[in-house]
């Protein structure tokens, strides 16, 4: 129970991160539109920090706790399968913004999206034939992400 309280913690406080510090001014009514470029700017850099100093992370609908969408379910039920070391989420729900900007950034039309080592897998449809073809675990292996079984 504690250390889903911990992950919980965790996820919350990276959704937190990559969402600050961005200004006020540019949610304003006035401004919304003319800082959209700006804000996605911003949003784009903090997407690649986030990308690029975690092992894993998962854009989807949602949290692994609570997922909006099948998709996004099938993804994070996958990577919990596979009881991955590091595993972080980001719900793109809570800002219609951020996930414009995760599209930019990543060239990828579609939520969700996996990152593993701060390079684009894909999505559902890649991720579920990668699992079915065992080229994701394969994948997990030689990142170094799989927690060892221990023995019985």
């Amino acid at each position: 129970m504690l250390r889903h309280v911990i992950w919980s913690v965790r996820r919350v406080v990276l959704q937190h991160r990559l969402l600050q510090p961005i200004p006020n001014r540019f949610f304003t009514a006035e401004n919304k539109d003319d800082n959209k470029e700006e804000i996605n700017k911003v949003l784009i850099n903090k997407i690649k920090q986030l990308v690029e100093s975690h092992d894993i992370v998962l854009f989807m609908k949602g949290t692994a706790q609570e997922p909006l969408c099948g998709f996004s379910q099938y993804v994070s039920n996958l990577i919990a399968f596979y009881k991955i070391k590091k595993f972080n989420t980001v719900d793109v729900t809570v800002n219609p913004l951020l996930k414009e900007a995760l599209k930019s950034y990543s060239g990828w039309p579609t939520i969700p999206q996996l990152f593993v080592k701060g390079r684009l897998i894909g999505g559902y449809d890649i991720v579920k034939d990668m699992h079915t073809k065992g080229t994701f675990e394969s994948l997990l292996k030689r990142e170094g992400l799989l927690v060892p079984e221990s023995p019985e």
